[in-house]
């Protein structure tokens, strides 16, 4: 009987063990995928708003970049405005998406390219109901026009809180020829 006990707790342990070593394999696999891809999304942050990293088209809510990232060379960064997804292929080959980066870089990866890039993702037409860039259109056929996908607001109904807040969202640089006069006369009858 002894014998037996003996042989079921060294089984039992032997079992744990197992267990935590196969756990703590899964952790390490994890956090060096979690590394690999932070390491990655950080180098595409790092060239946002620079020669590398241009805008390519906007369907729907899908927009295009095309990245030359150091590490990997051209890719394709393809964001999902819905899901809030960011995924990198090469060609037809996916490499990347955003389910192991940090929420905390994919904010500021979505809002930085919000801040550089907002004048072309919503310079847009609408098509049939979908919404395609107005680059894309003009290349198929320059003379072909469409209603806009976001009617410009008319500049007699701006007002401060409006414009500031777009500030924050988009940045001063994404302002209107209206928006930054409006905001100018503003400062000006401040005075």
């Amino acid at each position: 009987m002894m014998n037996f006990l003996i042989f079921l707790v060294g089984n039992l342990s032997g079992l744990s063990i197992f267990y935590g070593l196969f756990k703590l394999d899964q952790y390490l696999s994890l956090k060096k995928l979690q590394d690999e891809y932070n390491t990655f999304y950080n180098e595409i942050n790092s060239l946002i708003g620079t020669n590398s990293f241009k805008f390519i088209s906007r369907f729907n809510e899908l927009i295009t970049f095309k990245v030359n990232t150091p590490s990997i060379g051209n890719v394709n960064l393809i964001i999902n405005l819905v899901r809030g997804d960011i995924s990198v292929w090469e060609k037809d080959q996916l490499l990347y998406t955003s389910n192991y980066v940090d929420p905390q870089l994919l904010t500021e990866i979505f809002n930085k390219i919000i801040s550089y890039y907002s004048l072309k993702i919503n310079d847009c037409f609408k098509v049939m109901e979908n919404i395609v860039d107005k680059a894309t259109i003009k290349k198929m056929n320059p003379d072909i026009i469409f209603p806009e996908a976001f009617p410009k607001p008319d500049p007699t109904f701006l007002d401060i809180d409006i414009v500031l807040d777009k500030i924050s969202e988009v940045g001063m640089n994404n302002l209107t020829i209206d928006e930054k006069e409006f905001l100018e006369n503003y400062q000006k009858n401040l005075k």
